[in-house]
């Protein structure tokens, strides 16, 4: 999605959920989706993430930048064993479900303020078919049969790659160095290694060299 269709869809639709983890290309998205004249509502869900503070101290600095109302929801669906995400370092990053229930959080978060769309910040990545446009598009028929309404997903990033991504920030004069990727960081501290930090270095490179 364009700046344009943005903008176009925010003359009939004013209101929507930002799926906002703290991490670079959710607070792209968010900063699209402001700057095209949305009225935006940041959500961050715990759902038991070992970066769970990392993330959500990343998730303030980036609401109070982008001067965006915060909202918070916890849910508990899965076990820790097998997966990177939720502490078992043995484990891998692809969380079953995870950005489908993220969605379906959203929509209930969306129906409650009233708002008419979910933005998320999923972008071309081949480790991820659950951030793909087919994805997208069969979440969107998911959400509005099972919740019986006409609310849609933006995914104004869908089509970028990380680099990509890098170089829009900077066009858009977007701090990222006050958000966080890690999957698995240690007191405090990213690991350096994981897929999460292997992208935010790409990303960063890009925000970078775009300056120069």
């Amino acid at each position: 999605m364009t700046m344009a269709e943005a903008r176009l869809i925010a003359q009939i639709h004013q209101k929507a959920v930002c799926l906002v983890s703290g991490g670079v290309d959710s607070m792209v998205a968010l900063a699209l989706m402001v700057r095209a004249g949305w009225g935006c509502t940041a959500l961050f869900v715990d759902y038991g993430q070992q970066a769970l503070d990392i993330e959500r101290n990343a998730f303030e600095k980036v609401c109070e930048r982008l001067r965006v109302e915060r909202s918070y929801r916890k849910i508990s669906l899965w076990e820790s064993k097998g997966n990177l995400l939720l502490g078992d370092s043995a484990g891998t990053a692809m969380l079953q479900h995870r950005n489908l229930v993220l969605l379906i959080v959203a929509d209930i978060e969306t129906k409650a303020r009233n708002a008419d769309a979910i933005v998320t910040g999923f972008c071309r990545s081949p480790l991820y078919p659950d951030s793909s446009r087919p994805f997208c598009q069969l979440a969107q028929h998911v959400i509005q049969q099972s919740g019986q309404s006409n609310r849609i997903i933006l995914a104004p990033l869908l089509d970028l790659t990380k680099v990509d991504i890098g170089r829009l920030a900077r066009e858009l004069s977007l701090p990222l160095d006050m958000t966080a990727s890690c999957y698995c960081p240690s007191d405090s501290v990213s690991c350096q290694v994981c897929e999460g930090c292997k992208d935010r270095v790409t990303v960063m490179e890009a925000w970078h060299a775009s300056s120069t």
